[in-house]
């Protein structure tokens, strides 16, 4: 089984996207999960948007990850490191997280 929740209805954890990430091959998105978490851990109010969007609360997901969740981390480190190693690597991140969230949902396991 892979990420522990796949096609349930059950809430995705930050557990198991990380390791739903990791399994589908971008260990490079992994730091901004870590960012998600140390935010949501220090910001209560983030961590009510974290919560909704794992549980599926919000109307547009995709878009919600990328312009509530991920926004602010464009300018961080994690991501100014893979500057000229990959294209868009903020993009790439959030993509990759969104698409690991969509596995679980759907549980479309390879």
């Amino acid at each position: 089984m892979c990420g522990g929740e796949r096609g349930t209805n059950k809430m995705t954890t930050l557990a198991s996207l990380r390791k739903e990430v990791y399994r589908s091959g971008w260990p490079y998105a992994l730091e901004m999960i870590d960012a998600i978490e140390s935010k949501s851990d220090n910001d209560e109010l983030y961590a009510v948007a974290v919560s909704r969007y794992l549980s599926g609360d919000v109307d547009s997901p995709t878009v919600f990850l990328r312009d509530e969740l991920c926004s602010g981390f464009k300018d961080y480190s994690f991501v100014k490191y893979y500057k000229g190693k990959m294209p868009m690597p903020w993009d790439n991140m959030w993509q990759a997280i969104d698409s690991a969230h969509l596995h679980l949902k759907q549980g479309d396991c390879k």
